[in-house]
């Protein structure tokens, strides 16, 4: 018996308004006019999020050598954190990122998240990026409320940008159990659980028995 995990973003409009709201984080240094990274992307997930007020509002900013690297959204479901961050006063040229991802270190109370770390430019802004974090492979304990740390480089400039902000898991909208079983042939697989949060979708099946070959129908199966 084999254990597979698939975790889907979703996109939300409405949410319910029963959702714990997350604890929005001190600000040692506040950028005022900086706009939030999430409103320009093009996740309809993130806009929805911080149309609600689910999202923690930063607007934490760090200078080094004139440049200054603003952390304006977080938000984590405990399977993703996504962050935005928006640069100002830096060089680097526009088809390239202003980050140095092989320095990019974010940390939970202190310890290193083995999370899989993607960065996403925006095409409508070269000076904002979306940094996501999603659970994987390596099994790693992270609690409901911690401490983050990101530790960021800016290309051509040689100290760290560090930003701390407290951090709080939102709510669920469902979570189940179900234990429904299917069966084709020798075949077969149950729903172990199935979670749902207004960032995240999370389906768990285990299953057993030789997989069926597909069936060619000539529509494409999604």
């Amino acid at each position: 018996m084999a254990i597979t995990a698939l975790s889907a973003t979703l996109g939300f409009t409405m949410i319910g308004g029963e959702l714990a709201r997350p604890v929005h984080a001190a600000s040692a240094s506040n950028a005022a006019n900086v706009s939030s990274v999430f409103k320009i992307s093009d996740s309809p997930t993130l806009k929805g999020v911080l149309q609600t007020g689910l999202s923690s509002t930063l607007n934490q900013a760090v200078t080094n050598d004139g440049v200054t690297l603003t952390l304006t959204d977080l938000i984590y479901d405990g399977n993703e954190l996504v962050m935005g961050i928006r640069q100002e006063g830096s060089t680097v040229k526009t088809d390239k990122t202003f980050l140095d991802l092989d320095k990019l270190n974010i940390s939970a109370n202190g310890k290193k998240m083995y999370y899989n770390t993607s960065v996403s430019s925006m095409p409508s802004d070269p000076n904002a990026v979306l940094i996501g974090l999603t659970k994987g492979a390596i099994k790693q304990q992270i609690p409901d409320s911690f401490e983050l740390t990101v530790k960021a480089y800016v290309n051509e400039v040689k100290e760290p940008f560090i930003f701390t902000a407290p951090v709080t898991k939102i709510a669920g909208l469902l979570s189940l159990t179900p234990g429904t079983t299917k069966k084709s042939g020798t075949f077969s697989y149950t729903v172990t659980s199935f979670k749902m949060t207004p960032l995240t979708m999370q389906l768990q099946l285990s299953y057993k028995g030789d997989f069926p070959a597909p069936v060619q129908t000539g529509q494409a199966v999604v």
